[in-house]
């Protein structure tokens, strides 16, 4: 799951240095409570995006689940900004596939991070660039691996920068 602030720059701008900490702080504790809630572990913190993920082998045969089941929690209930009563703009996206997830060391093996790679992990980091504000994306891998049917009326189809098929998903929220 990849979950990031739409338009960040000009909302750091309009809010400052420390009231846009405040709002990425926010969402962070935000992806967090509803990764934890559904089995989910933070893969990454980047600038002002979570990466989650849910290893089936640590959050079960039903991680694909799980990890739409967090998304629609953040699609229902994210951060508020606290400068003004609107809504921080985020957009999420859930893909299921195979990655490697491993430990990356540096050339001198000083700093080592965990991080997965792979194809998957590329067309969820695009899917979320196509998720609207307050909404997230859930391709139909992610649908297909939960059990749950796509539903027409909320179904689209987006094309993805270096992805070379258009991807099925639904649009929450």
């Amino acid at each position: 799951m990849f979950v990031d602030i739409r338009n960040s720059v000009p909302l750091s701008e309009k809010l400052g240095p420390k009231a846009f900490h405040d709002v990425v702080a926010g969402l962070r504790d935000a992806a967090l409570r509803a990764m934890a809630k559904t089995d989910g572990s933070v893969l990454e913190y980047h600038g002002d995006a979570v990466i989650g993920v849910w290893p089936p082998g640590i959050a079960g045969e039903n991680h694909a689940a799980k990890a739409i089941a967090a998304a629609e929690e953040l699609v229902a209930h994210h951060p508020k900004s606290i400068s003004s009563d609107d809504e921080v703009p985020i957009g999420i996206s859930v893909h299921t596939d195979t990655v490697y997830m491993g430990t990356i060391a540096s050339t001198t093996c000083d700093l080592q991070e965990i991080s997965a790679f792979g194809y998957g992990v590329n067309l969820a980091a695009r899917l979320a660039d196509k998720a609207e504000a307050g909404k997230a994306l859930v391709s139909e891998s992610a649908l297909q691996a939960a059990h749950r049917a796509m539903d027409e009326q909320h179904r689209c189809t987006v094309t993805l920068k270096g992805i070379d098929q258009p991807v099925n998903a639904l649009a929450l929220g």
